[in-house]
């Protein structure tokens, strides 16, 4: 992702990227010097919606983990529910559900391949208004399939299924 981000910035001055957490990238001191990157550390869970609030757009590169003796892929991405819950567009790679979490290809991008987010990013940033109506449409998504009452509906429904079947 590094790279991806390396070319942006070449390409589009403006382009800032934020990390929240504590994870790899918070021990590379390389990483940590580049100009357009900010580190943060870890927030409280009611802390997040602001923060989601505050981005463009939010990306979730994760890529499968293959061991010999271990194989994981992103369950959910429970954080692309809260992104896109707070109007903010959001992208994830092809890993796991998280291609069935973003509902729209736009959103996509093939997993541990710079060229493919630095094509998306691109293709996105340069489309302000594109950007927007994906911000809007997954949000839309979210209240439909994610929320509270949306689930509480689809349980219901399974549960009147099995009822009706006894």
């Amino acid at each position: 992702m590094r790279d991806a981000l390396q070319r942006l910035c070449a390409r589009l001055s403006d382009v800032h990227l934020a990390i929240l957490g504590h994870g790899p990238l918070a021990h590379d001191p390389g990483f940590s010097r580049e100009p357009w990157i900010t580190l943060l550390a870890s927030r409280p869970h009611y802390e997040i919606p602001s923060f989601m609030q505050s981005l463009d757009l939010f990306i979730l590169p994760s890529k499968p983990v293959r061991q010999s003796d271990h194989i994981w892929e992103e369950q959910f991405g429970h954080v692309l529910i809260e992104a896109m819950a707070c109007g903010v567009p959001a992208i994830g790679s092809d890993s796991g559900a998280i291609p069935e979490v973003v509902g729209e290809t736009l959103g996509i991008f093939r997993h541990g391949s710079a060229d493919a987010i630095y094509e998306k990013l691109v293709t996105l940033l340069e489309a302000p208004e594109a950007l927007t109506a994906m911000g809007a449409r997954q949000r839309e998504r979210v209240m439909q399939l994610y929320s509270h009452e949306a689930v509480a509906r689809i349980y219901a429904t399974f549960l009147r299924s099995i009822w009706k079947r006894a």
